[in-house]
C-alpha cells in the first residue's frame, strides 16, 4: 500500500552556487509532498493528518529561514553575538542567527533540500511505514524528488 500527502508549504531564502559563482540571495515558496509505503493493517497504513504533521515538522527548521550550506568550501561562515556573517567570494551577508539555518549540505539547491527533508521525515516515521520519496516543488514544472522510489 502507498499513501501520499501534499499541500505542505514553506518559504525559504537561499543562494545557489553554480560554476563557482553564487546567485543573488532570493526566496521561494516551496510545496512539499511525501509518499510512504507499507502494509495497511486494519485498512490503515498511516493517517493522512499524521503524515502531513510529520512532513511539516521535518521542514519546520528551514521554514521562513535563510538556508546556509555549511559544507560549502567556498563560504566563510562566522558566528558572533547572535549574528551570522556569511561571505561568498562575491558578497557578504550579515543576518540574525535565528533567521538562518545551517544545513550539512554543500549547496542550497532544491535537490539538497529534498534530501534533507527526506532524512528528517524518515527518522520521524513509525517503523512499520517506509518512506518512498519526498518532493520539493519550486515552481510550475520545477520539482526535485529524493528517495529510493523517486
Amino acid at each position: 500500500m502507498r499513501v501520499r500527502v501534499g499541500g505542505v508549504s514553506i518559504s525559504v531564502a537561499h543562494f545557489v552556487e553554480v560554476g563557482g559563482v553564487f546567485e543573488s540571495l532570493h526566496g521561494h515558496n516551496l510545496a512539499l509532498s511525501a509518499q510512504v509505503a507499507g502494509e495497511a493493517k486494519g485498512g490503515l497504513l498511516i493517517d493522512f493528518r499524521d503524515l502531513e504533521r510529520i512532513l511539516e515538522e521535518s521542514a519546520s527548521s528551514i521554514d521562513h529561514r535563510l538556508i546556509v550550506p555549511k559544507a560549502n568550501r567556498n563560504l566563510k561562515i562566522t558566528r558572533r553575538k547572535g549574528v551570522l556573517e556569511i561571505c561568498t567570494p562575491q558578497k557578504r551577508y550579515v543576518v540574525p542567527e535565528n533567521d538562518a539555518t545551517l544545513l550539512p549540505i554543500t549547496n542550497s539547491t532544491v535537490e539538497e533540500i529534498a534530501r534533507f527533508i527526506y532524512k528528517e521525515v524518515s527518522r520521524r516515521l513509525p517503523s512499520k511505514v517506509k518512506l518512498g520519496y519526498v518532493s520539493v516543488h519550486e515552481s510550475e514544472g520545477k520539482t526535485a524528488t529524493f528517495g529510493p522510489h523517486a
